[in-house]
């Protein structure tokens, strides 16, 4: 399970190579990993078209601060967040691009935002374990995820 100085690193890349684009579309294979709202399509929605203003962490969290909405993204005990740029092949999402990207750990894609300017956000995850879901700002601090902390 990433540990906080890890999840601290994940927000600071994040901020440099995500803030300030938008979200284009969405995508899942595996839609159990979606918590709030339940229905993928909801979920989707909810975040086309908005734009990324910043990543911040509440414990292990991730919060990615959108429009009037907040994306929370927990990667639990096998889960990481990649940037970078995919294509599916057979079924499966393949790097677009040699390097990191290509290592055996990052071919578990469950979730992905495209982002404006061609690349993407994904969620790897062997496990299923990760999740995410969205709220509007003003119910952030009533989340359980956060209220609990």
């Amino acid at each position: 399970m990433p540990e906080l100085p890890e999840v601290e690193t994940t927000i600071k890349d994040l901020n440099k190579k995500i803030k300030g684009l938008r979200i284009i579309d969405v995508w899942t294979d595996w839609a159990k990993i979606i918590k709030k709202p339940k229905n993928f399509n909801t979920f989707k929605k909810h975040l086309i078209k908005k734009t990324i203003k910043r990543t911040q962490r509440r414990g292990k969290n991730i919060l990615i601060k959108l429009n009037n909405k907040t994306l929370l993204i927990h990667q639990k005990l096998t889960g990481h967040l990649l940037v970078g740029k995919w294509k599916l092949v057979k079924g499966k999402w393949k790097s677009s691009s040699k390097g990191s990207l290509e290592e055996k750990v990052n071919n578990y894609i469950h979730l992905i935002f495209f982002l404006s300017n061609g690349k993407m956000l994904a969620l790897s995850d062997l496990r299923k374990f990760g999740k995410a879901l969205v709220v509007d700002n003003k119910d952030l601090e009533n989340l359980q995820d956060i209220k609990n902390l």
